[in-house]
């Protein structure tokens, strides 16, 4: 469930990278910005493994990992 989660989270850092190079190309290409498109994309999704984003992102709660098939504990 773990790799499926993160392979997932990976998925969507990925999709993340991607919107940010093309608004980035996009930008450049009508001249709206001078900045080079590694500046104008966060460096971590930038810089590093997207596995290693998600696994990150897994840790810091923001994605979070939600199984239907484990009963849930009354409080």
């Amino acid at each position: 469930m773990v790799v499926t989660a993160t392979a997932k989270c990976a998925r969507l850092v990925t999709d993340e990278y991607c919107r940010s190079r093309e608004n980035a190309e996009r930008a450049i290409a009508s001249k709206e910005t001078d900045k080079s498109i590694a500046s104008m994309i966060n460096r971590e999704i930038r810089d590093e493994k997207a596995v290693k984003c998600a696994i990150k992102r897994l840790s810091d709660g923001e994605y979070k990992i939600i199984d239907s098939t484990v009963p849930k504990e009354d409080k």
